[in-house]
């Protein structure tokens, strides 16, 4: 289900429950709940009392293909659900996660299923 602009600000304030495990998700959505930002459609399994939100990009132009599909999940088996849907995440795309937590552990064993995507590792964050 994708959220509308008022749901993304009641999404803000849910992930705060996760703090910090959903740091990178929520940080996105304080930034786009105040200013204008990249486009990217904001997904959930379900509302409101969701388990797994995506933010995934849309690519617009070349230099859009640097930009990460986003996950945060406080279920994985609701994860690996979510992520096998076709719709939800374009699997012809790399897909990058940071660290080794348990959402990026989900996407590399899809990846590795479908063996069509990869899963690179951005160890700055």
């Amino acid at each position: 289900m994708e959220l509308t602009e008022d749901q993304l600000k009641v999404a803000e304030i849910e992930l705060q429950r996760y703090l910090p495990q959903s740091l990178k998700i929520y940080g996105f959505l304080v930034l786009r709940n105040r200013v204008k930002s990249d486009p990217y459609i904001v997904l959930v399994d379900r509302w409101p009392k969701f388990s797994v939100i995506i933010c995934k990009p849309l690519y617009e132009q070349k230099t859009d293909l640097f930009k990460d599909t986003m996950v945060f999940a406080n279920d994985e088996a609701i994860l690996m659900e979510t992520i096998r849907k076709a719709s939800v995440i374009d699997w012809s795309r790399d897909q990058s996660s940071p660290h080794g937590d348990s959402q990026s552990r989900c996407i590399r064993k899809e990846c590795s299923q479908r063996q069509t995507g990869s899963l690179s590792h951005d160890d700055t964050g």
